[in-house]
């Protein structure tokens, strides 16, 4: 099994050769706050030699506690600058009403609609992922199996227009980088074309707190959470 903290180190190492804005730079991840609720993605599909989306065959032990704090950024460091922001437009996800590729990298676009989808429909990906590539084939792959995938996009158009809307400065949400885990989905099969999705979830009660499974519309007590074969976990901040 691969241990989580391994999985996090590696998240945390500076990426060198990453360009931004046409400039060689080094990127390392980092939180700015600590939210309340936390989704931990666990990347176990990728795509192939032949451009396939396949599922990495793997355990991954995520503990029932998480410390985030190793992760919580610093802001600016001395000796470094702000790169001045001279295109006011690519501070948008992307555009929704002239579909304008604003602050979307070519290649990546190029990449993602040579799979066969829309301009719209990777625009509408890459915005609700942040631009991440990768989380954008596994956002496309999973709404077009769904059947959703034009619901999806206008999902994300709306919500990209209302977030450019808004012009709210409000301070996001903090506290101490401690979590515990709630719940996670798991994917039962070998690859993303075909397979089931079930959640384990934490209840609490007067007895205490245990775990049960849903799966459809079946629930039951689990005593063994594999905790170690989820895809998506989400975690809450701990109180005290």
């Amino acid at each position: 099994a691969i241990p989580a903290e391994a999985c996090l180190r590696r998240l945390a190492a500076a990426e060198d050769g990453v360009t931004f804005r046409g400039r060689p730079c080094t990127k390392t991840v980092r939180l700015a706050t600590m939210p309340k609720y936390i989704a931990v993605q666990v990347q176990r599909y990728y795509l192939d030699e032949k451009w396939m989306p396949r599922k990495l065959d793997c355990r991954v032990l995520m503990p029932e506690t998480l410390d985030l704090e190793p992760l919580r950024g610093g802001g600016r460091q001395a000796g470094e600058a702000e790169i001045p922001d001279d295109d006011a437009a690519g501070s948008s996800a992307f555009a929704v009403a002239d579909g304008s590729r604003a602050g979307v990298d070519s290649e990546q676009l190029a990449m993602l609609t040579g799979l066969g989808f829309t301009e719209q429909q990777v625009l509408a990906a890459l915005g609700a992922c942040g631009q991440n590539a990768d989380r954008a084939v596994e956002w496309l792959f999973s709404h077009s199996e769904a059947g959703d995938l034009d619901a999806a996009v206008a999902q994300a158009e709306a919500e990209a227009a209302a977030r450019d809307g808004s012009g709210t400065d409000a301070e996001p949400e903090d506290g101490p980088g401690q979590y515990e885990l709630l719940g996670f989905v798991s994917h039962i099969g070998r690859n993303t074309g075909c397979g089931h999705y079930v959640c384990h979830a934490r209840r609490e009660g007067a007895g205490g707190s245990g775990w049960v499974i849903f799966n459809d519309e079946l629930v039951a007590k689990s005593e063994n959470p594999p905790r170690d074969l989820g895809y998506l976990y989400l975690y809450r901040r701990r109180t005290a």
